[in-house]
Formats: structure tokens, sequence, C-alpha cells
């Protein structure tokens, strides 16, 4: 069996860069060696400590051992910043609206200040 390997360049990104290995996704390390298996229909990068990925349609989010943090249940996420992201659930029926939240790196909500009361 032929293995097919391709990156979009190694960013190294937090020791760990993004790699295809025939249609999944995974990450290799500094060496480059295989350090997180290519399981993931796709990945982002790693940004303070995780990378957000996507099984079955769904985004959650790694860290830098695989281990899964949040569990993929997101139609879109980003990279995190300042300790949180923008997750999106789309709506499933007509006429919905999207939710949009903030977690942590725990996949908890993040309270938003409500700048009407200059907090």
């Amino acid at each position: 069996m032929r293995t097919c390997l391709r990156t979009n360049g190694y960013r190294g990104l937090e020791g760990r860069a993004a790699v295809a290995v025939i249609d999944k996704w995974g990450f290799i390390n500094q060496s480059g060696a295989l350090v997180i298996p290519a399981k993931y229909e796709e990945v982002g990068d790693f940004s303070e400590g995780l990378a957000w990925i996507q099984m079955n349609g769904k985004r959650g989010y790694i860290n830098s051992y695989g281990d899964l943090v949040v569990p993929p249940q997101y139609d879109d996420a980003t990279d995190y910043w300042d300790g949180m992201v923008e997750v999106v659930q789309y709506p499933t029926s007509e006429g919905a609206t999207e939710i949009r939240k903030v977690i942590d790196k725990a996949g908890l909500p993040v309270p938003l200040r409500n700048k009407s009361h200059n907090c």
C-alpha cells in the first residue's frame, strides 16, 4: 500500500505541523514523525496549545498530544486567541438563526460583557 503525504509547508506552530496522509489530516513534529494520527477531515494550526479538528462535518479541539479537549459539535471554529474562541452552530431548520458563542479552552461558554453597562 502506498502512502501519499502532503503538507501546506511546515509552519511548525507550537512544534506541530498539519499533514495529510491520503485524504485525512494529522500532525507531524519537527523531525517529521507523525505524532497525531491522520484521522481528521480537516485541521487548523495549533494556537495556545489547541488546534481545531473536523470529524463528520463538525469541529472541535485537540491538544498537542492529540487528546480531544472540546468534542466536535460546531459547524465553524477558528484558532484560539487570549484563551477564547468564537464557535458557530448553523441552523438545522429553515428560518432559524445561527448560534455564535465564545468558549474557553475547556469548551465552556465565556460570559460577554454588556457594553451598555460600561463593565
